[in-house]
């Protein structure tokens, strides 16, 4: 047969759907089943099938958001299929794919369309893999076709095994061969519309293979001939599924929910609606004041979503599912009062401990993201320098000096795809979590994955003053040193071996006496109760080149008395005085912090 032509939602009456909400385990068994279809029964997932009553995570759209994504769904479902068989709906975590589909899937039952759907999800093991994927989809099937499970019965029967042997084999001898078999009958005129949800979650032993070998399966059985099947497929762009899709060779009708579709403004209309549901309902409503919540709470938490609708519903369910004033909740969040027991953040910060848990080499991109922390507070005009450089060239610079040139970056980041986006072009990184950097750098939210910046820089700082060769990598070299916050050998042996051979023009010099300073003032904090002849070499080292060729180091009045001159009182060097004045300063510091504990 051909294709089924026409438009998905014309002529859409004449298709019978026996039922539209399942609600559990025993409505899927029927009366009357012969022992193949019981086998087949019992292989079915009810928590995986749309408005199932075992479902803790069924969402749908808000009212008026989405409307963009969901139309243009529906106008490959009524006539774009025709060109590709496959759409893929993806986006970063959190971004609503789940609710999107779940909607289109509504809307499949409210106009009769033919569909079956399988949602997975990773905490829940009865979906989390792909073993009860055919018999769950096969299922729904015989809700719209009846007919169909006479070949399904038969074809149990004639291979007894089949559920047990390969996901490719069930798909070809359980769905693609009997519903061409059925469809010859021209009872079928609509395409079947496959919703798969979550592909990424499927977590189990062999999970990417097993989403990779799902893939291939769902091209293959679109792209047989006269095929009644056409598949959405919703998920995160991890590496393999983005090489899987290249792998297949015909490019799918896809969506990356980015800001394209401008979610800042769904998030905020859910956000003032969800918000002013709470405000009428809330059992303490009568705390909230006229103006609550304030305008600028609500733009900090649009913010924060950075596009993605996760946070503000973990937000307004922290907010209103809470017997506390919702007014308190909301400062909570706003980070104006403190987390006295449960955090409003943990069903985020579960998500990013799992994406972060999968990296392959969580070291390498640790330093890489902590590099990106400190040079975000990097700016030429705070040292009065500038070569005339893209800023966004330093990132790649510093990265490229430690050992992580673009490649590398690039790969130590590709398991974060679903968090971060690494622009190579630009040696830059795009956060798709405002929120996620709260993560890495709150100890108490990060756990193992917290990111100490004084220990990336105590990592990179070394191989950067082993590199100084200009004032460009000095600058740089000298901004990771003030985040170092431990005296490690490395550390010490780049300070007392790496001092630069060029010299700081007195250009620079005179218009950054600051940063020796400052510099000196950490090596007072590093080497505190060390050796103070050791203390003393090294900043007279580093102190030779700070003034070097400066009008400062070359001044007469400066330098020791030439040989054979005078006899006179003895004068103290700019060094000598330095060195008391270096004296002074830790005592005053030490004084001021034994104060202060």
């Amino acid at each position: 047969m051909a294709r089924p032509g026409g438009h998905l939602f014309e002529s859409a009456s004449n298709i019978h759907i026996a039922g539209g909400t399942f609600m559990g385990v025993g409505t899927w068994v029927e009366e009357s089943l012969g022992d193949p279809l019981q086998l087949l029964y019992e292989g079915v997932s009810p928590n995986a099938i749309l408005n199932s009553g075992g479902r803790a995570d069924s969402v749908q759209c808000y009212p008026g958001t989405r409307e963009e994504v969901i139309s243009r769904i529906q106008r490959w479902m009524k006539d774009g299929y025709r060109n590709h068989a496959i759409f893929w709906l993806s986006g970063p975590a959190g971004a609503g794919k789940s609710a999107i589909v779940q909607t289109v899937a509504e809307g499949c039952l409210k106009h009769n369309v033919p569909m079956a759907n399988f949602f997975f999800f990773r905490a829940d093991s009865s979906r989390n893999h792909t073993r009860p994927l055919v018999p769950t989809i096969l299922s729904q099937i015989f809700k719209l076709y009846p007919t169909l499970k006479g070949y399904i019965s038969e074809a149990i029967k004639e291979n007894p095994i089949i559920l047990r042997q390969s996901m490719r084999d069930q798909f070809m001898v359980l769905i693609d061969e009997p519903v061409h078999r059925m469809c010859r009958g021209s009872q079928v005129t609509l395409p079947i519309v496959l919703l798969i949800d979550g592909l990424d979650e499927c977590n189990s032993e062999y999970g990417k293979n097993d989403q990779i070998s799902l893939l291939r399966i769902l091209h293959e059985l679109v792209t047989q001939p006269d095929s009644p099947f056409i598949v959405l497929v919703a998920s995160r762009t991890d590496p393999h599924i983005t090489m899987a899709f290249n792998e297949i060779g015909a490019s799918p009708e896809s969506i990356f929910l980015d800001e394209t579709y401008r979610p800042e403004n769904d998030i905020r209309r859910f956000l003032v609606g969800e918000l002013s549901r709470i405000k009428r309902t809330h059992a303490l409503r009568h705390t909230l004041s006229e103006d609550w919540p304030p305008d600028v709470a609500v733009d900090a938490i649009i913010y924060k979503s950075s596009g993605q609708f996760i946070y503000a519903a973990t937000v307004t369910r922290f907010v209103g599912g809470s017997p506390a004033s919702p007014a308190i909740n909301m400062q909570i969040v706003l980070g104006i009062r403190a987390v006295k027991k449960d955090s409003p953040f943990a069903e985020i910060d579960a998500i990013y401990s799992y994406i972060l848990s999968q990296i392959a080499d969580w070291d390498s991109a640790r330093h890489i993201l902590g590099t990106h922390r400190i040079m975000s507070s990097f700016s030429q005009s705070q040292y009065l320098y500038s070569d005339n450089s893209d800023p966004l060239m330093y990132f790649e610079i510093v990265l490229s000096t430690v050992g992580y040139p673009p490649d590398d970056v690039a790969s130590a980041l590709s398991d974060l795809s679903a968090i971060v986006r690494y622009d190579a072009d630009n040696f830059t990184l795009h956060f798709y979590h405002a929120s996620f950097q709260d993560f890495l750098y709150d100890e108490a939210r990060g756990g193992t994955f917290f990111i100490n910046l004084g220990t990336v820089a105590t990592k990179l700082m070394p191989p950067l003053f082993r590199n100084m060769s200009n004032i460009r990598s000095f600058v740089l070299a000298f901004h990771f040193f003030k985040h170092v916050n431990l005296l490690d050998e490395s550390v010490d042996s780049a300070l007392q071996s790496c001092v630069p051979t060029f010299t700081l023009p007195s250009f620079f010099f005179d218009h950054n006496q600051t940063i020796a300073h400052l510099f000196f003032d950490k090596i007072g904090e590093l080497y505190r109760g060390r050796d103070p002849q050791l203390i003393n070499s090294i900043s007279r080292r580093w102190y030779d080149w700070f003034y070097k060729g400066t009008h400062i180091y070359a001044a007469k009045s400066e330098l020791p008395p030439a040989r054979g001159a005078q006899k006179q009182a003895p004068r103290r060097t700019r060094f000598q005085r330095f060195t008391t004045w270096f004296a002074t300063v830790g005592r005053r510091r030490r004084t001021n912090e034994e104060t202060l504990t």
